[in-house]
């Protein structure tokens, strides 16, 4: 398969255009692609596991960014030079899909019925039925995100769910989900003025890792690719990322 195809394909799909040049085809490698890989950072794992496995192309939720990974960005730009590995990211186009999105995907994954939306799509309302406290709720997240979310309860029932995936839990922004009548927030972590807000304010809070929350939009985004273009792909699950 040729390399502009695929790129063209998630240009459009993820409307990259719309969101500025912070994302797209950041380096071009081989031109024939025979495997796509996908992971949620662009970690030094995910970019060595692709050389050892194969994959012409490695589909990013984060890109290495100065800010993120300092001097470590532009190593890791070597390698993929080396490699000849394409690089495509998307961070917003992804964040805030109305179909593919984090949010979507996350709320989608644990089975939830999506209600309503917030601040373009970033976040979304879930409806969790059959369930009505916080023990009843975590061992169903745990079991599908696989690991044991950090939670702050307020002794709310649960009702409805205010989703960000990642680092969503800011204060403005649960602040969106609380008047739309969240009553627990998911998401993958917060700083103190988060975790304070949610004590504040009464919401229940569930913080399930900023990886954990925003890989199930990558393997929706990966399966769309192979639909596509009958092509391999391999969702590249970094345990380094996902422990932190």
């Amino acid at each position: 398969m040729k390399l502009d195809k695929i790129v063209n394909f998630l240009d459009k799909i993820l409307k990259i255009r719309a969101h500025g040049g912070n994302s797209g085809l950041k380096i071009t490698g081989r031109t024939k692609i025979r495997k796509i890989g996908g992971a949620v950072d662009l970690s030094l794992y995910a970019i060595n596991h692709a050389n050892r496995t194969g994959c012409d192309f490695l589909f990013t939720h984060h890109d290495a960014w100065s800010s993120t990974d300092a001097e470590l960005a532009e190593k890791k730009s070597e390698f993929l030079r080396q490699f000849k590995i394409s690089s495509y990211v998307s961070h917003d186009p992804l964040d805030l899909h109305s179909e593919l999105g984090t949010a979507v995907s996350l709320a989608r994954s644990l089975s939830w019925h999506i209600s309503d939306s917030f601040l373009d799509n970033l976040g979304v309302i879930a409806e969790v039925t059959n369930v009505s406290t916080l023990e009843e709720l975590i061992p169903h997240i745990s079991a599908i995100l696989g690991n044991n979310p950090y939670v702050l309860p307020a002794g709310r029932k649960i009702e409805r769910v205010g989703i960000i995936a990642g680092w969503g839990a800011r204060p403005k922004w649960m602040s969106e989900a609380r008047a739309k009548g969240a009553t627990t927030f998911l998401s993958g972590e917060a700083i103190h003025f988060g975790k304070l807000y949610a004590r504040e304010s009464g919401m229940n809070l569930i913080l399930s890792g900023h990886y954990a929350t925003e890989l199930p939009a990558v393997k929706v985004l990966l399966d769309c690719i192979g639909k596509e273009f009958s092509i391999e792909t391999e969702l590249i699950v970094d345990k380094t990322s996902a422990d932190l």
